[in-house]
C-alpha cells in the first residue's frame, strides 16, 4: 500500500479525531460561510415540528403563519459586523494553516518524499493561491493521484485601515480563472501525478437547498478564456500531456473546447477520461433552428427506435452525439451505418492513441443565463424548471428576501 499522510480537517467546532491503524490521503475539508451564502440551512425543529416550513409565535393569539426565517440570526445578504469579523478570523486561521502545511512539506522532506496521493476535497478559491508554489510541489516527487475540488467565494473580506472589517460580493465564476491558472502552472512542470480529478463543490446537481439545485454551475478549469468576462469565447485548453487518467466534475464546457481538447491530447498518454456530472453548453456554431439531436423525443422511444434515429440522421452540431462521435476512442455512427448496410465503403478507424475509454456519468446540458442570444443562441435547450413547487413556493419567497443576487 502506498503511503499516505493525515492533516486534521479545519472545522468550525472542537472535534478530537480518533485515531485510526491506517491514515487516509491528505484531505482539505474546509466549511466557509463564502460558498454557504447561497442557503439558507434548514432547520430540524422546522421540519420536526410538522408545519411546512411555518410555526405561530409564542404567545401570539393570532392565527397567520409567521415564517421562522424571520427571526434568523444568519442573513446572507445582510451580515452584522460580528459575522464579518468571523469571516474575517476564519480567513487568517485558514489560510495560516495551509502556510503551515507548506512549510511542513518544506521542513519534513523525508516523511512527503513516499507520498502517493494527495486529496484537496473543499478549497476556498481564494485560497488557490496559496498553494501556487514550485517549491512545495517539488517536494512531493512521488506524487501520483491529485484531487482538487474548489469551492468558489461569493464575497472577499476586506480591513480599511481603521480597522474597519467589510464585505464585497463577488462572481463565483471568477474562480474558473484562478483554478485555470492555478492548474496551468502546477502541469507545466510536474510530470509525476498521473491520475486528475478536478471539479467543484456545491452547485448544479451535487448542491442540497432549491436555490443551490441545479443552479450556479461554473465552467470547467480546462478551457481558457480570453478574460473572465468573455463569455464562451474560448482561447485554449489545457494541456496535460503526462495525466493518464482524467475526471472532470460538476462543470460544464463548450462543445467545441471537448472537441478542442481530446484533439490536442491525441499524442499523450491519456487513457481515460470519466465525465462526471458535466454538461454542454449549446454550439455557438449550430443552427438556430435545429434541437439537439437525441435530446428531444427519444425519452419515451423504444431501443429499435432510437438505433434506427442513429443510423438514418446526422447528430446536430454540438449535442453529446455529436461531440462522443468526434471523440470516441473506437468505432463512430459512420461504422455502424456501414454494419447496417446504410454506407458502402467501410469508413477509416479514428487514429490510434493512448485512449481507452470516456465514462459518462449524468451528463447533460446547460444553459447559460445573462447571455446575449446574439452571442450565442440557446433556443434548442428546452427552458428549465420555473420556480419550486407549490408546496415549498412560501418558503421560497421567504428565503429569497434573504439571497445574494
Amino acid at each position: 500500500m502506498s503511503p499516505v499522510a493525515f492533516l486534521p480537517r479545519v472545522v468550525l467546532k472542537n472535534v478530537v479525531p480518533k485515531a485510526t491503524a491506517i491514515r487516509p490521503p491528505i484531505m482539505f475539508d474546509r466549511i466557509n460561510m463564502e460558498s454557504q451564502d447561497r442557503r439558507v440551512v434548514d432547520m430540524a425543529h422546522d421540519i420536526a415540528g410538522g408545519t411546512a416550513g411555518l410555526i405561530l409565535e409564542s404567545g401570539s393569539t393570532s392565527s397567520t403563519p409567521v415564517s421562522p426565517l424571520e427571526s434568523e440570526q444568519l442573513v446572507p445578504n445582510d451580515l452584522t459586523a460580528d459575522q464579518e469579523e468571523w469571516l474575517m478570523e476564519m480567513q487568517w486561521a485558514q489560510g495560516a494553516f495551509l502556510s503551515s502545511w507548506c512549510i511542513a512539506v518544506l521542513d519534513n522532506p523525508n516523511v512527503f518524499h513516499s507520498l502517493r496521493t494527495f486529496n484537496i476535497a473543499n478549497l476556498s478559491s481564494g485560497f488557490l493561491s496559496s498553494l501556487q508554489r514550485d517549491d512545495v510541489w517539488h517536494a512531493l516527487p512521488n506524487l501520483e493521484n491529485l484531487t482538487v475540488l474548489v469551492s468558489p467565494d461569493w464575497r472577499q473580506v476586506l480591513k480599511d485601515p481603521q480597522g474597519i472589517v467589510s464585505t464585497e460580493q463577488i462572481l463565483p465564476s471568477s474562480a474558473q480563472h484562478l483554478f485555470c491558472k492555478f492548474l496551468s502552472a502546477l502541469f507545466g512542470r510536474n510530470k509525476t501525478i498521473k491520475s486528475l480529478k478536478i471539479g467543484y463543490v456545491g452547485g448544479g446537481e451535487h448542491a442540497p437547498g432549491m436555490f443551490a439545485r441545479n443552479q450556479n454551475i461554473l465552467p470547467a478549469p480546462i478551457m481558457s478564456f480570453l478574460t473572465p468576462q468573455s463569455g464562451i469565447t474560448i482561447e485554449d485548453t489545457l494541456y496535460l500531456p503526462y495525466i493518464e487518467h482524467l475526471t472532470l466534475v460538476n462543470c460544464w464546457l463548450t462543445p467545441t473546447a471537448v472537441k478542442t481538447f481530446f484533439a490536442e491530447m491525441r499524442g499523450t498518454r491519456l487513457r481515460t477520461v470519466t465525465f462526471d456530472s458535466v454538461s454542454l453548453t449549446a454550439d455557438i456554431n449550430a443552427s438556430p433552428d435545429l434541437a439537439l439531436f437525441g435530446l428531444h423525443g427519444m425519452i419515451d422511444s423504444t431501443v429499435a427506435a432510437r438505433r434506427n434515429m442513429w443510423i438514418n440522421n446526422d447528430p446536430v452540431s454540438g449535442s453529446w452525439s455529436n461531440v462522443i462521435n468526434t471523440i470516441t476512442p473506437g468505432p463512430g455512427i459512420a461504422h455502424a451505418r456501414h454494419t447496417h448496410g446504410k454506407l458502402d465503403e467501410k469508413p477509416p478507424l479514428p487514429a490510434t492513441t493512448a485512449l481507452r475509454s470516456i465514462t459518462f456519468n449524468s451528463c447533460g446540458y446547460v444553459r447559460l443565463t445573462n447571455m446575449p442570444a446574439s452571442d450565442l443562441n440557446q433556443s434548442a435547450l428546452p427552458e428549465g424548471i420555473a420556480g419550486p413547487p407549490h408546496c415549498l413556493r412560501k418558503r421560497y419567497q421567504d428565503l429569497e428576501k434573504k439571497m445574494l443576487d
